[in-house]
């Protein structure tokens, strides 16, 4: 038995234990409590080695008797915590750990506040995050791209959002996690945002946003949306398995010759009341022309530029 085991069997003769160096890899968790329990205030260091090797109860312990450890004092190859483990251990959480992953299951607002706090604070400090749920309007822009940018890419414990709120910062996170893998399938759910500033330039982040979307309110400001045949982001939010997820579509629908008949016709059955939407050089054929005359109160007044051909009488 070594010195350490007999000081933990006697414990109870013992006042205070300076300078304590723990490997919780080689002691139980019996051991780990005593020991921790009598280390001088901020002094103790714990090595937590592999993953696994620091039990659920070790970590208990070192939550309990967190005043003993020294600051930066928890070292070792990898580490499980779960929310409320890490907000109270932050300070003693070395940023040398290989790998250090925060269960956020169940984590309030205000713990992964303080976890997103802790990555701006150093980049190095949360390797992964899993379990991960975002409600966008209760969190900031940086806070929301710390934490997906911090979510688990693996199988199971991917993100999820509640996007309802979520502004085009929040909704752009949303994009770099998606093409990262991070956010769960179906994994978006509430009412989600879509503006031109998700991409201004094509629709490839629209379409991975409401692959990922499941729900029926998504809301569409069209002010500044492309339309360029197949690949704009009018042409994509029109697409029949889209369409279905969308709400609402507001701001100006500048419409053109790139939308057929089926196309404006689905826009305009999720377009808002207001006479604002423009028509540019249609074309199109008959089709065309009686989906703008049913729709004609959602058209700006001159707003129909261009040639369109009418139904022969």
């Amino acid at each position: 038995m070594n010195f350490k085991s007999r000081t933990s069997r006697n414990i109870e003769n013992v006042y205070s234990i300076t300078n304590l160096t723990l490997d919780a890899s080689n002691r139980t968790d019996t051991e780990t409590n005593n020991l921790l329990s009598k280390a001088a205030t901020g002094t103790a260091t714990v090595a937590v080695g592999t993953a696994g090797q620091a039990t659920e109860a070790e970590i208990d312990s070192m939550v309990t008797y967190v005043a003993n450890i020294a600051t930066d004092g928890i070292t070792g190859t990898a580490l499980t915590v779960t929310d409320t483990q890490f907000v109270t251990l932050n300070s003693k959480l070395n940023s040398s750990i290989t790998t250090l992953t925060v269960n956020a299951a169940g984590a309030t607002a205000a713990e992964l506040t303080a976890i997103s706090t802790a990555i701006t604070a150093s980049a190095t400090k949360v390797d992964e995050i899993s379990n991960l749920v975002i409600t966008a309007a209760t969190q900031t822009d940086t806070e929301t791209a710390n934490l997906l940018g911090k979510a688990v890419a693996t199988a199971t414990g991917k993100a999820t959002v509640v996007a309802t709120g979520a502004t085009a910062a929040e909704v752009a996170s949303m994009v770099t996690a998606i093409s990262a893998t991070k956010i769960a399938d179906y994994g978006i759910t509430g009412t989600l945002p879509i503006t031109s500033a998700v991409n201004g330039t094509n629709a490839a982040d629209i379409t991975s946003l409401l692959a990922k979307y499941v729900g029926v309110t998504a809301t569409v400001n069209a002010n500044s949306m492309t339309s360029t045949n197949t690949t704009g982001q009018l042409d994509v939010v029109a697409l029949p398995a889209n369409i279905a997820k969308i709400g609402t579509i507001t701001g100006v629908m500048a419409l053109t010759a790139n939308q057929d008949a089926t196309e404006l016709a689905a826009l305009f059955s999720k377009d808002d009341a207001v006479a604002d939407a423009t028509v540019t050089a249609i074309g199109g054929g008959a089709g065309v022309a009686t989906v703008l005359a049913a729709n004609a109160g959602k058209i700006a007044t001159n707003g129909i530029t261009g040639a369109i051909m009418l139904p022969t009488l």
